[in-house]
Order: structure tokens, then C-alpha cells, then sequence
């Protein structure tokens, strides 16, 4: 299945992250942040692809 262009986004971001906490070989609370943020985000747009008709809901938009 190929990437949305949300998704593609967010993984470029959480691998730019990635990239960037092992290039220091340490990572900073707001480094930390940054991971969780793109990670979650990552999750809900699974959420969405799954369940498309929960989309409105899963993304804070309940009409």
C-alpha cells in the first residue's frame, strides 16, 4: 500500500529525528518530544487507513 502524502511527512520528519539523535549519539528532552509527536502522529494516520469511517473522530474533527 503506498504512502499518503501525510504519511510520507511524517516519516521523513521522524527519520530526520532519528538521524539526528544518532549523529550526537544522544538525545535532548526536545528531541525526545519531537519522536513522540511524529510517532503518535504515525500511529493515528494507521488509525485512519484503517478505519476510514472513524477519520472525523481519530483526528479531533466530530461534527
Amino acid at each position: 500500500m503506498m504512502l499518503s502524502d501525510r504519511e510520507r511527512s511524517e516519516l521523513v520528519a521522524l527519520i530526520a529525528a532519528a538521524k539526528e539523535c544518532l549523529a550526537n549519539n544522544a538525545i535532548t528532552p526536545a528531541q525526545a518530544h519531537s519522536l513522540r509527536v511524529h510517532g503518535e502522529n504515525m500511529v493515528e494516520l494507521e488509525r485512519i487507513r484503517r478505519f476510514p469511517a472513524y477519520a472525523p473522530c481519530l483526528s479531533g474533527r466530530v461534527a
